[in-house]
């Protein structure tokens, strides 16, 4: 099977090189291939003890170190049915004996050699481990039933607060406020810095106006109406379904918009950025909002939470209308 333009380039290109493809594209093999490009072409010629190669998983791992080792042996053989001069029979000789100790593995292998490497700078036993993922797991439970069981036998702010969340929030059963830690703090760790993102979101929590929550709301309402308008002119004049959405979705003042794009973007310019990745289409974005915003209350509104989010920002009329025609689940999550 040939290589194409795009990975021909990939593997020729030295520096710093940023290689964005889909699964099934040839990744790996794109990859052994510049691994064998520098041990080839590089002058003087590179070694895989000078090569850093590194992927998220084990399988892909050991894909990797199997198709170079392959490489490998048949450049070898190739070498050796051709005559080459012992200077190149000799440097690929080194490389399979260099191969067992090359740097070819996960990423979180290779940290974990780092820190082995350096453990008397960090401080750490040299005979630390990686903890196994199901381990963990176990270990993340057992810790939060501890922190839940004292907060049930506890009399303080902090133990009542956690007995209103669950009441409140929960509907009394504390497995939904498992999940959700246990989603936070998954997410959490694949942050540089974990406890400033989890400031900066107490922080977001404790003011005493929802600003934030409205930007987002009103972005999305924002984003939710600019993917309508299009799909919907599309359809026949005679849907007369479709042109009462089009008017609807008109209503919507320019100015609140604008401003809530603007705010947004001021504040969350880079989760907007992931998010528009992410979103594909207007499907996941209208199955997404009701959950989004369906909790969001103006100040002095008290816990009214069944009325609809577009009314509590005076937008009832454009949110009930944007949704006539649409499925039914949805608006009805929206009354």
């Amino acid at each position: 099977m040939s290589l194409t333009p795009a990975q021909l380039q990939a593997i020729a290109a030295r520096g710093n090189v940023l290689v964005v493809a889909g699964a099934g594209t040839g990744k790996t093999r794109t990859l052994v291939e510049r691994c064998l490009n520098c041990l080839l072409e590089e002058r003087p010629p590179a070694s895989l003890d000078e090569i850093l190669m590194v992927t998220f998983t084990e399988a892909a791992a050991t894909e990797m170190r199997q198709r170079i080792r392959a490489r490998l042996e048949e450049e070898l053989k190739n070498a050796e049915l051709n005559g080459a001069p012992a200077k190149v029979l000799h440097h690929w000789h080194e490389q399979l004996a260099l191969f067992e100790a090359a740097h070819i593995g996960t990423l979180h292998s290779f940290c974990l050699k780092l820190v082995r490497q350096h453990f008397y700078e960090l401080g750490l036993d040299p005979q630390l481990s990686v903890l196994a993922e199901e381990e963990s797991r176990l270990l993340a439970q057992e810790t939060l039933e501890q922190l839940l069981q004292k907060h049930y036998a506890g009399q303080t702010s902090a133990a009542k607060a956690v007995l209103q969340l669950i009441q409140t929030q929960a509907g009394g059963s504390d497995q939904p406020v498992r999940a959700l830690v246990f989603r936070l703090h998954e997410y959490t760790q694949t942050l540089a810095n974990p406890s400033a993102w989890l400031d900066s979101q107490l922080a977001a929590f404790g003011s005493c106006e929802p600003k934030l929550w409205e930007n987002w709301l009103l972005y999305a309402l924002t984003e939710w109406s600019g993917c309508w308008q299009p799909l919907l002119r599309r359809n026949p004049a005679e849907n007369e379904i479709s042109g009462k959405c089009v008017k609807a979705l008109e209503t919507l003042p320019r100015n609140v918009a604008l401003g809530g794009r603007h705010r947004f973007a001021q504040h969350h310019s880079r989760q907007r950025q992931l998010r528009q990745r992410k979103e594909n289409g207007l499907a996941q974005a209208a199955k997404g909002f009701p959950e989004r915003g369906g909790f969001l209350l103006l100040p002095g509104q008290g816990r009214r939470r069944n009325r609809p989010a577009g009314r509590r920002l005076g937008l009832g009329p454009v949110a009930n209308g944007a949704v006539a025609g649409t499925r039914p689940g949805f608006r009805k999550s929206l009354h």
